[in-house]
Protein backbone atom coordinates (compact mmCIF):
# COMPACT_ATOMS: atom_id res chain seq x y z
CA UNK A 1 0.00 0.00 0.00
CA UNK A 2 2.73 2.29 0.94
CA UNK A 3 4.63 1.38 -2.05
CA UNK A 4 1.41 2.38 -4.23
CA UNK A 5 1.29 6.06 -2.68
CA UNK A 6 4.87 6.41 -3.40
CA UNK A 7 4.48 5.65 -7.18
CA UNK A 8 0.90 7.97 -7.00
CA UNK A 9 3.29 10.20 -6.05
CA UNK A 10 5.81 10.18 -7.88
CA UNK A 11 3.73 10.29 -11.02
CA UNK A 12 1.86 13.22 -10.23
CA UNK A 13 4.73 15.05 -10.40
CA UNK A 14 6.18 14.30 -13.28
CA UNK A 15 3.31 14.73 -14.70
CA UNK A 16 3.18 18.33 -13.62
CA UNK A 17 6.39 18.59 -14.83
CA UNK A 18 5.58 17.39 -17.98
CA UNK A 19 2.98 20.09 -17.91
CA UNK A 20 4.97 23.17 -17.01
CA UNK A 21 7.65 22.39 -19.31
CA UNK A 22 5.09 22.19 -22.34
CA UNK A 23 3.83 24.91 -21.30
CA UNK A 24 6.86 27.42 -21.08
CA UNK A 25 8.28 25.86 -24.09
CA UNK A 26 8.44 28.49 -26.98
CA UNK A 27 8.17 26.20 -30.48
CA UNK A 28 10.74 28.08 -33.14
CA UNK A 29 12.27 30.32 -31.05
CA UNK A 30 16.08 29.50 -30.22
CA UNK A 31 17.59 32.88 -28.42
CA UNK A 32 16.82 32.06 -24.67
CA UNK A 33 16.12 35.04 -22.86
CA UNK A 34 15.57 35.88 -18.84
CA UNK A 35 12.26 33.68 -18.14
CA UNK A 36 11.61 36.70 -15.11
CA UNK A 37 12.92 40.15 -16.06
CA UNK A 38 14.42 42.32 -13.73
CA UNK A 39 11.63 45.15 -12.64
CA UNK A 40 12.29 48.67 -14.24
CA UNK A 41 8.97 49.98 -12.18
CA UNK A 42 7.52 49.45 -8.76
CA UNK A 43 4.58 48.04 -10.40
CA UNK A 44 6.52 45.40 -11.87
CA UNK A 45 8.45 44.66 -8.82
CA UNK A 46 5.49 43.76 -6.52
CA UNK A 47 4.42 41.59 -9.32
CA UNK A 48 7.33 39.55 -9.27
CA UNK A 49 7.62 39.59 -5.62
CA UNK A 50 4.31 37.93 -6.02
CA UNK A 51 5.76 35.43 -8.45
CA UNK A 52 8.27 34.64 -6.22
CA UNK A 53 5.90 34.08 -3.10
CA UNK A 54 4.02 32.06 -5.12
CA UNK A 55 7.32 30.19 -6.50
CA UNK A 56 8.58 29.40 -3.20
CA UNK A 57 5.22 28.24 -1.52
CA UNK A 58 5.05 25.87 -4.24
CA UNK A 59 8.67 24.81 -3.83
CA UNK A 60 7.81 23.84 -0.15
CA UNK A 61 5.30 22.16 -1.13
CA UNK A 62 6.90 19.84 -3.31
CA UNK A 63 9.83 19.30 -0.93
CA UNK A 64 7.36 18.29 2.03
CA UNK A 65 6.06 15.52 -0.90
CA UNK A 66 9.41 14.28 -1.57
CA UNK A 67 10.81 14.30 1.91
CA UNK A 68 7.19 12.22 2.85
CA UNK A 69 8.13 9.60 0.21
CA UNK A 70 11.68 9.38 1.52
CA UNK A 71 10.08 8.33 4.84
CA UNK A 72 7.96 5.94 3.10
CA UNK A 73 10.51 4.54 0.75
CA UNK A 74 12.79 4.11 4.22
CA UNK A 75 10.03 2.82 5.99
CA UNK A 76 9.10 0.29 3.29
CA UNK A 77 13.07 -0.30 2.99
CA UNK A 78 13.57 -1.11 6.72
CA UNK A 79 10.82 -3.66 6.63
CA UNK A 80 13.67 -5.68 4.34
CA UNK A 81 16.31 -4.62 5.94
CA UNK A 82 15.30 -5.70 9.46
CA UNK A 83 15.17 -9.54 9.17
CA UNK A 84 18.46 -9.02 6.92
CA UNK A 85 19.88 -7.69 9.91
CA UNK A 86 18.60 -9.77 12.29
CA UNK A 87 19.53 -13.32 10.01
CA UNK A 88 23.39 -10.83 9.68
CA UNK A 89 23.62 -11.37 13.87
CA UNK A 90 22.49 -14.31 14.27
CA UNK A 91 25.35 -15.91 11.55
CA UNK A 92 27.97 -13.21 12.59
CA UNK A 93 26.83 -14.62 16.63
CA UNK A 94 26.98 -18.16 15.98
CA UNK A 95 30.26 -18.17 14.33
CA UNK A 96 31.73 -16.02 17.30
CA UNK A 97 30.23 -18.83 19.80
CA UNK A 98 31.98 -21.58 17.25
CA UNK A 99 35.23 -19.71 17.33
CA UNK A 100 35.54 -18.95 21.30
CA UNK A 101 34.45 -22.60 22.25
CA UNK A 102 37.57 -23.89 19.53
CA UNK A 103 39.91 -21.27 20.00
CA UNK A 104 42.86 -23.33 21.08
CA UNK A 105 42.46 -25.60 18.46
CA UNK A 106 41.23 -23.25 16.00
CA UNK A 107 44.40 -20.99 16.97
CA UNK A 108 47.37 -23.49 17.77
CA UNK A 109 47.30 -23.47 21.22
CA UNK A 110 47.21 -19.49 21.21
CA UNK A 111 49.93 -19.39 18.45
CA UNK A 112 48.01 -17.74 15.85
CA UNK A 113 45.53 -14.85 15.87
CA UNK A 114 43.45 -15.87 13.12
CA UNK A 115 41.90 -18.72 11.23
CA UNK A 116 41.84 -18.83 7.44
CA UNK A 117 38.76 -21.29 5.98
CA UNK A 118 37.78 -22.11 2.59
CA UNK A 119 35.28 -18.88 2.70
CA UNK A 120 36.88 -16.87 4.44
CA UNK A 121 38.63 -15.59 7.72
CA UNK A 122 38.14 -15.75 11.57
CA UNK A 123 40.27 -13.64 13.43
CA UNK A 124 40.64 -12.15 17.25
CA UNK A 125 42.24 -8.53 17.24
CA UNK A 126 42.97 -6.64 19.93
CA UNK A 127 41.09 -2.60 20.10
CA UNK A 128 42.69 0.11 20.94
CA UNK A 129 43.04 0.58 24.98
CA UNK A 130 40.07 2.39 26.50
CA UNK A 131 41.02 5.06 29.10
CA UNK A 132 38.07 6.45 31.67
CA UNK A 133 38.89 9.25 34.16
CA UNK A 134 36.55 10.05 36.91
CA UNK A 135 38.04 13.23 37.96
CA UNK A 136 39.77 15.32 35.14
CA UNK A 137 40.46 17.83 37.38
CA UNK A 138 42.38 15.72 40.34
CA UNK A 139 44.11 13.21 37.76
CA UNK A 140 45.32 16.76 35.75
CA UNK A 141 46.77 17.88 38.52
CA UNK A 142 48.38 14.57 39.36
CA UNK A 143 50.11 14.71 36.20
CA UNK A 144 51.48 17.73 36.13
CA UNK A 145 52.61 16.81 39.58
CA UNK A 146 54.50 13.97 38.26
CA UNK A 147 55.96 15.33 35.68
CA UNK A 148 53.66 13.84 32.86
CA UNK A 149 52.92 17.38 30.89
CA UNK A 150 52.67 14.98 27.69
CA UNK A 151 49.52 13.63 28.92
CA UNK A 152 47.85 17.03 29.71
CA UNK A 153 46.10 18.44 26.89
CA UNK A 154 45.41 22.49 26.86
CA UNK A 155 43.35 23.98 24.20
CA UNK A 156 42.98 28.05 23.85
CA UNK A 157 41.40 29.81 21.02
CA UNK A 158 39.78 32.97 20.75
CA UNK A 159 36.20 32.89 21.49
CA UNK A 160 34.24 34.21 18.35
CA UNK A 161 30.89 34.33 19.46
CA UNK A 162 32.37 37.02 22.73
CA UNK A 163 34.33 39.08 20.22
CA UNK A 164 30.83 39.49 18.19
CA UNK A 165 29.51 41.36 20.87
CA UNK A 166 31.68 43.86 21.42
CA UNK A 167 32.97 44.00 17.24
CA UNK A 168 34.76 47.64 17.52
CA UNK A 169 37.13 46.59 20.62
CA UNK A 170 37.49 43.27 18.43
CA UNK A 171 38.26 44.62 15.32
CA UNK A 172 40.85 46.75 17.16
CA UNK A 173 43.21 43.79 18.17
CA UNK A 174 46.48 42.55 15.93
CA UNK A 175 45.48 39.77 13.80
CA UNK A 176 41.42 40.08 14.55
CA UNK A 177 39.61 41.66 11.51
CA UNK A 178 36.13 42.26 11.54
CA UNK A 179 33.60 41.80 8.73
CA UNK A 180 29.67 42.64 8.71
CA UNK A 181 27.76 42.19 5.22
CA UNK A 182 24.39 43.59 4.32
CA UNK A 183 22.03 40.88 2.53
CA UNK A 184 18.84 41.74 0.82
CA UNK A 185 15.43 40.17 1.98
CA UNK A 186 11.86 39.72 0.78
CA UNK A 187 8.62 38.69 2.20
CA UNK A 188 6.19 38.28 -0.16
CA UNK A 189 2.62 38.14 1.03
CA UNK A 190 1.86 34.27 -0.05
CA UNK A 191 4.52 32.32 0.82
CA UNK A 192 7.20 30.59 2.88
CA UNK A 193 8.02 33.76 4.80
CA UNK A 194 11.03 35.83 4.61
CA UNK A 195 13.63 34.84 2.23
CA UNK A 196 17.30 35.93 1.27
CA UNK A 197 19.59 34.17 -0.74
CA UNK A 198 20.51 31.25 1.79
CA UNK A 199 16.74 30.61 2.08
CA UNK A 200 16.51 30.80 -1.95
CA UNK A 201 19.33 28.08 -2.55
CA UNK A 202 17.60 25.67 -0.16
CA UNK A 203 14.29 26.05 -2.00
CA UNK A 204 16.10 25.57 -5.30
CA UNK A 205 18.68 22.85 -4.79
CA UNK A 206 17.81 19.53 -5.65
CA UNK A 207 17.07 16.64 -2.67
CA UNK A 208 19.85 14.78 -1.16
Amino acid sequence: MRSQIVLLILEENMAKEKKRAKKSAKPGVEVKEPKYAVPQTIEQAAELLATLGMLSHEAKKEADKIDEIVALAREAGETILRPLRDDIKLCFDGLKAYANANRDKLTNGGKKKSVKLSTGTLRWHMKPPKVDIENPEAVTKLLKEMGLEDWVRTKSEPDKAAMRKDAEKAASIEGVTVTQSEEFKVKPESGTGELNEAAISDLTKAPS
